[in-house]
């Protein structure tokens, strides 16, 4: 099994009607399926399982989660047995579920009360030392600090970055790596749901400067999309050959496209884009039946 590389992700430029220089970062060439910031967030985790002999991880997430699928492709990196818990208790097949299949992904389907309680589920069923859980997207410390190098891959340092945020972990991540490293970038994350207090919440009790969420572009919220959305992602994909998906960054581009369209950025200033990953998600019938 082929292991994720950073050095997969180049930065390309990309022209846009405005006065600034767009870059994307491309973090879903990072790897086929543990791609973008699914693998910074679980590099971290892991190393720390390697070190300490785990013999299995538990995680958690929806039925189409970019994440579990990562975190059983990465488990058969490593030689790691995986299970993912997964909200609800009926759920029909799914590209996700089969893909997973492949690398021997266990699914245990929880209510959503359960669910709510999945830590004190796994510690009553999965107790042991040799077990490691993963919360869903990868969020805790280890996701953060695994985001914090990116500012190591740029040839320049931006003057902003955009990406897509849901739980704000890799958001928290990139920002805490760019304090340490004493950068002036501006980060601004577009929230892919309707979560901006929540997230605002996290940065400003971290005592986080210079950052922004720019929302507006929910497009209905989680995992919602609509015809405006995929025919903008549709276009996109034919003038830049770059995957987007629904549910992140063809959010996130959507928005980025209106900000630099609009003056949001000062001129000449270097933007770059982080392609976080998650284009599997394109794929599924329901976004499928858009584009036909």
């Amino acid at each position: 099994m082929m292991r994720p590389d950073t050095g997969n992700s180049l930065l390309q430029q990309i022209l846009m009607s405005g006065e600034c220089r767009v870059w994307i970062k491309r973090d879903d060439l990072i790897h086929p399926f543990i791609s973008g910031n699914k693998w910074r967030k679980l590099r971290l985790y892991m190393e720390e399982a390697r070190k300490r002999g785990v013999e299995h991880i538990i995680t958690t997430g929806g039925p189409f989660s970019n994440h579990i699928l990562a975190t059983a492709c990465a488990c058969a990196a490593y030689g790691i047995r995986c299970t993912a818990l997964i909200r609800g208790r009926q759920q029909p097949d799914n590209h996700y579920r089969l893909i997973g299949a492949r690398w021997n992904l266990n699914s245990v389907y929880l209510s959503h009360e359960e669910f709510n309680e999945r830590r004190q589920w796994v510690s009553e069923h999965y107790p042991g030392p040799k077990v490691m859980f993963i919360d869903v997207g990868g969020a805790g410390e280890y996701g953060a600090a695994g985001c914090e190098d990116i500012w190591d891959e740029f040839p320049f340092v931006p003057d902003a970055l955009v990406l897509a945020t849901a739980t704000g972990t890799t958001m928290r991540g990139i920002i805490s790596g760019r304090d340490k490293r004493k950068l002036n970038s501006r980060v601004v994350g577009i929230p892919v749901l309707f979560n901006e207090a929540e997230q605002r919440t996290m940065l400003e009790s971290a005592g986080f400067g210079n950052w922004a969420l720019q929302t507006g572009f929910e497009r209905g919220g989680f995992a919602k999309a609509d015809a405006v959305l995929m025919k903008f992602i549709q276009q996109e994909i034919i003038k830049t050959n770059i995957l987007l998906d629904p549910v992140y960054t063809g959010k996130a581009w959507m928005a980025l496209r209106d900000l630099v369209e609009s003056g949001y950025f000062e001129p000449e200033s270097n933007v770059v884009f982080l392609h976080t990953g998650g284009t599997l998600g394109l794929f599924s019938q329901r976004y499928l039946d858009f584009l036909r």
